[in-house]
């Protein structure tokens, strides 16, 4: 009996079965959830990985930039251009008669655009003025005195017309020498202007005869003031024979850039100068009764700025800036200045040629400055040359001076020169004046 009670007794779980259920369905639910965040999961972890991404690509462009900009500021560097190789690159002949401030160039690939110093006013008058009907050249240069910056190159060439007659030094100086003569005899042998000096013969002529100390009732007695305004040969011609001889000569013209190149922004042959060891040959120099020394329409405008700056030489230049692509890459450096003369030689050597203007050999092309507005204000200084090419049928005449404001001191120097043919047409004074009236025209407009 007992065993069959045994056998009736039954074992239930522990934990009832309900609860085990919900907690399969509470894990099913929990994997169904997680299995179904998955995407969400891989959308932010690829969002993530774009970002860091993102963040590498940043990095290397910042990187890349910066080495980008050192690597164009050092092709800026090396891009610039100094005055000496801009000397290599300008062709003068791209001055001569224009009308635009900017030109285009051409460095290498690449094309830049120049800033000239050209005023395009002042050339257009200029190349509207000129004779050419009755010219073989013409060749006209106005700078500042104080910065050697061309204002104006302008002209014309029968037998070249693309060859820039301003820089070409074929003229014959002539008397413009006599500045030179002026400068030397006043500086080194104590002239000065009312420095009494005497000639035999005529004024215009050089014979050997003229030349000597003898004195008689022939004999004329002048200043030299007058002899500089009226163009006297003798006296001149005596003072480089028997006062400076041929190492003062030699030594004055090299001071004044004969003989050697000008230090321009752009490339010039140097002027012709050369000296004998024959005395005659010294008076014929001093005088500029020859045609062996020649130079150039820019050089005659050298010489006359030098005294207009009380004896300081600034080298010519045209070019202001050069852009590329926004870009600087050569700017006008401050004047390269040498003193040539003392001031008070250069004051002096004023005084000359303010002489030759109101009562010497350009009185006549001057004497109605009074009636003229802006001549009438102006101070106004020069030395005229002429000489004949009897083989070319051709009369070379030369104005080389400057003029200055009176009102506020501004000032231009020029060189002119002008190879007349059969008639004599337009003068080199006459140009002159036109450079002066447009130029203070716009100063004060």
């Amino acid at each position: 009996m007992f065993k069959n009670n045994h056998q009736r007794i039954r074992h239930y779980p522990t934990k009832p079965q309900w609860r085990s259920y919900q907690s399969a369905l509470k894990s099913r639910a929990a994997r169904r959830r997680a299995i179904s965040r998955i995407p969400t999961y891989i959308f932010i972890f690829c969002i993530m990985l774009l970002g860091l991404l993102g963040i590498f690509k940043l990095c290397d462009f910042y990187f890349d930039y910066q080495s980008a900009q050192q690597n164009r500021n050092t092709e800026i560097r090396a891009a610039q251009i100094s005055r000496d190789e801009l000397r290599h690159i300008i062709d003068p002949d791209i001055f001569f008669n224009l009308t635009d401030r900017n030109i285009t160039l051409r460095i290498g690939a690449r094309r830049v655009v120049a800033e000239t110093s050209i005023m395009p006013q002042l050339q257009q008058a200029l190349i509207e003025t000129m004779d050419r009907r009755h010219s073989q050249y013409i060749g006209i240069v106005a700078m500042d005195p104080d910065n050697g910056r061309i204002l104006a190159m302008a002209g014309y060439n029968r037998s070249h017309p693309g060859r820039n007659t301003c820089v070409i030094p074929d003229f014959p100086a002539a008397s413009l020498f006599k500045i030179v003569t002026a400068a030397a005899a006043i500086e080194s042998c104590g002239f000065s202007p009312k420095t009494r000096v005497c000639f035999n013969g005529e004024k215009h002529t050089l014979y050997k005869s003229q030349l000597s100390d003898r004195i008689n009732r022939y004999t004329n007695w002048t200043t030299l003031t007058r002899a500089f305004a009226e163009s006297i040969n003798p006296v001149f011609g005596k003072i480089g024979e028997k006062k400076l001889k041929k190492d003062l000569i030699e030594h004055y013209a090299s001071l004044f850039g004969f003989g050697s190149r000008l230090n321009a922004d752009f490339p010039v042959k140097p002027s012709l100068f050369s000296i004998t060891e024959n005395p005659y040959n010294w008076a014929e120099i001093a005088s500029g009764f020859n045609k062996s020394t020649r130079i150039s329409p820019l050089h005659a405008a050298v010489i006359a700025s030098i005294i207009a700056a009380d004896g300081i030489y600034a080298n010519p230049s045209a070019i202001d800036r050069i852009i590329d692509q926004n870009l600087v890459i050569y700017k006008r450096p401050a004047p390269i200045t040498k003193r040539i003369i003392s001031p008070d030689t250069a004051r002096s050597l004023s005084k000359l040629m303010h002489a030759t203007v109101t009562s010497g050999t350009a009185k006549k092309f001057f004497r109605r400055v009074h009636s003229n507005p802006i001549l009438s204000s102006l101070e106004i200084c020069g030395k005229t040359g002429s000489i004949n090419n009897n083989a070319e049928e051709i009369r070379f005449e030369w104005f080389s001076g400057f003029a200055i404001s009176r009102k506020n001191g501004k000032k231009f120097a020029a060189g002119v020169v002008v190879a007349h043919k059969k008639y004599i047409g337009t003068r080199a004074e006459t140009y002159f004046k036109k450079i002066a009236t447009i130029y203070f025209s716009e100063q004060t407009g």
